[in-house]
């Protein structure tokens, strides 16, 4: 990763998940903000002066790669309302 403005970022994760352990995602966003605060830090590297946007993790104990019917509603739901908020600039930047 590299000092950049990233745009709104939603990770998820779950200790269910049998395919990807949960601490991949955890990693990847530290890293992700780490790289952020580093491009804030620098006064924006190159002149660019676009924030980065919120990086987010949403943590899940029991679904995993195959949710459950019931779990998928309220699944997409959370992921489409970060998209909408993301679409609408309704945001704010990561500090």
């Amino acid at each position: 990763m590299h000092p950049a403005p990233y745009p709104p970022t939603l990770l998820t994760c779950s200790q269910a998940d049998l395919r990807v352990p949960y601490w991949g995602p955890l990693k990847h966003a530290a890293r992700l903000r780490a790289a952020a605060a580093q491009h804030a830090s620098s006064g924006g590297g190159g002149g660019s002066r676009r924030r980065c946007g919120p990086i987010l993790l949403l943590p899940d104990g029991q679904s995993g790669h195959y949710v459950h019917e019931r779990d998928l509603y309220t699944t997409k739901a959370e992921q489409y309302a970060f998209l909408l908020a993301a679409i609408e600039g309704r945001l704010q930047p990561a500090s």
